[in-house]
């Protein structure tokens, strides 16, 4: 596999924990989702990427137009 961005083969996966906040001040009262998934890295140009799993993704849609976004 390589990398999307640089085309390195320098890549790692690794298990991530990640908070998707919104960045308006009006959703601060808004809880973050949290998403666990594997992070893949690439170690030549530091580009990293993770999918989101389809329910947090629907929680995300649901929160976003919810709040007009």
């Amino acid at each position: 596999m390589a990398c999307s961005s640089c085309g390195s083969g320098s890549l790692r996966t690794f298990e991530s924990e990640t908070s998707i906040h919104f960045p308006r001040l009006r959703d601060a009262d808004k809880l973050p989702v949290v998403v666990c998934e594997q992070l893949l890295v690439c170690f030549n140009c530091g580009k990293a990427e993770f999918v989101v799993p389809q329910n947090k993704l629907a929680q995300l849609a649901k929160s976003a137009a919810a709040h007009g976004d």
